[in-house]
């Protein structure tokens, strides 16, 4: 239980303060059951269809308003993206070291997702789920 318990503090420690670039990565899908956009830790490959040429960036805000410079990307033909965020680019929250996750496409519910960055960022592929809008 000690060590759990230790593992889960030093993952939280190491991930507010990176001291090199933070690789950000994973995949973007759409299905016909999704209730709304959402994301999801790791990859899932079910009946999903992929998205391609979705446009996904940092911000530090959650209306998105404030782009993280250099820090944007879109999806190829499978749904991967991935960017790499310099370690020089600090938080305006430094209490929470929170950035936000932007993915859009048109045609498709915009998703805001509330992200940390650290050094075990890499280790770490998001699946998103982009609900399509009806028409």
């Amino acid at each position: 239980m000690t060590r759990v318990f230790c593992s889960i503090v030093l993952l939280i420690a190491a991930g507010c303060s990176p001291s090199g670039p933070v690789l950000i990565q994973g995949r973007v899908f759409t299905g016909p059951s999704l209730f709304q956009s959402t994301i999801s830790p790791g990859e899932w490959f079910q009946e999903e269809v992929p998205l391609p040429d979705c446009k996904v960036w940092l911000a530090f805000d959650k209306e998105a308003q404030d782009p993280v410079e250099g820090c944007e990307t879109h999806t190829v033909e499978d749904g991967r993206y991935q960017f790499r965020v310099n370690s020089n680019v600090k938080p305006k929250d430094t209490a929470t070291h929170e950035y936000y996750l932007v993915v859009e496409k048109k045609g498709y519910e915009r998703l805001v997702w509330r992200i940390g960055l650290g050094p075990y960022c890499a280790y770490k592929t998001n699946t998103i789920f982009l609900k399509q809008i009806e028409k």
